[in-house]
């Protein structure tokens, strides 16, 4: 299990993993998580519950990324995700999906190749 913090404390994302990849050279380390759960957070409080065949977040920068078969599904709004890869920027409370990306707001469906949205899969948001 991996977390990161913000700097109040207040839990930004946690990951679990059946294994992890990595590699380093010189003063640089990188991994990628395989077969993840994942959780995304807001104000401390897990918004968003993922499943992807792989993960690597970016600390410095607050970012997620995700891919391989990505499902989420918001604990607001019970909205459905499923793309092929998601990348999320916590700073801005905004997930990027990308790859025959497919949400469901109740009845309503939407498909399509790259969709920008809340964290909380409330609204879809235009202009990126």
């Amino acid at each position: 299990m991996l977390a990161q913090q913000d700097e109040q404390g207040n839990t930004l994302w946690k990951l679990q993993a059946k294994s992890l990849q990595g590699q380093s050279g010189g003063k640089q380390a990188e991994g990628t998580l395989i077969e993840v759960e994942g959780w995304l957070y807001r104000n401390g409080k897990p918004i968003l519950k993922f499943t992807a065949g792989y993960a690597r977040a970016h600390s410095e920068r607050r970012e997620l990324e995700a891919w391989g078969n990505v499902r989420a599904v918001s604990s607001i709004s019970q909205a459905r995700l499923q793309a092929e890869r998601i990348l999320w920027k916590a700073r801005e409370d905004r997930l990027i999906a990308t790859g025959g990306v497919i949400i469901q707001w109740g009845t309503l469906i939407l498909r399509d190749e790259r969709l920008t949205l809340d964290t909380a899969l409330q609204r879809a948001i235009g202009g990126d």
